[in-house]
């Protein structure tokens, strides 16, 4: 039986400019791609993924506050790449609570979903193309982007790294 290796790339951001920046790559290298994605957002409190989204969000258009979707859920946001969602599953209980929130319909109109917390849907929303996991370690903000499907590969393969 053969393993699939799939993309892999990290570096480190430590600005604010640095986090956009990463964003930036991200979303010209979704667009190249032109295929939906599932994104997991992983890292503890403060490490940076709500930001990340943000910055991302409005690479894409979105203008004006761009709401963490840590007490509704979830945001949905139409903008230059189509139907993006976000959000933030922090505050599930049981990985069963995210199919009361709708997401089978949406997910299948959305070019991007984005999802924090992706470990509180596990066994429920698993199948990720792609994680990103934010970390910081002695004042040092890591990133890692790992390809987890064949089309996240593709993804990540536009990647100018």
């Amino acid at each position: 039986m053969s393993t699939i290796e799939f993309s892999l790339c990290s570096g480190v951001i430590n600005t604010e400019t640095e986090t956009r920046a990463l964003a930036k790559a991200f979303g010209d290298a979704l667009q190249a791609a032109a295929v939906p994605q599932l994104l997991a957002l992983n890292g503890n409190l403060g490490a940076g993924k709500s930001f990340f989204a943000r910055a991302l969000l409005q690479q894409f258009g979105v203008n004006g506050a761009v709401r963490s979707p840590t007490y509704t859920l979830i945001e949905p946001y139409e903008c230059d790449l189509g139907k993006v969602l976000h959000l933030d599953l922090y505050r599930l209980a049981d990985p069963e609570e995210v199919l009361y929130l709708g997401l089978e319909d949406q997910l299948q109109d959305a070019s991007l979903t984005m999802v924090e917390w992706p470990q509180k849907a596990a066994g429920v929303l698993d199948q990720y193309d792609i994680n990103l996991t934010l970390s910081v370690e002695q004042q040092t903000r890591h990133w890692q982007l790992q390809a987890l499907t064949e089309r996240g590969d593709r993804l990540l393969r536009q990647w100018p790294h």
